[in-house]
């Protein structure tokens, strides 16, 4: 996905998406910078959701296959 990284905005989004797990309100950041790349077609409808259920969890990584 960095190759498709152009504006400022977006490397801050990638920055958000990849925040460390077990930080506070981690889950949720991750979320929020998931549904920026899913708006902009970058992450598919079930990464996004993922995504959406890791969010209420800091410590679960969306990008684990075990979901």
């Amino acid at each position: 996905m960095k190759k498709f990284l152009k504006t400022k905005e977006d490397f801050l989004q990638y920055k958000y998406l990849n925040i460390p797990l077990n930080v506070d309100e981690s889950g949720y950041t991750r979320y929020g910078a998931a549904m920026y790349f899913y708006n902009k077609g970058l992450i598919s409808e079930e990464m996004l959701e993922k995504y959406r259920i890791c969010c209420k969890f800091d410590s679960y990584d969306p990008k684990d296959t075990s979901y």
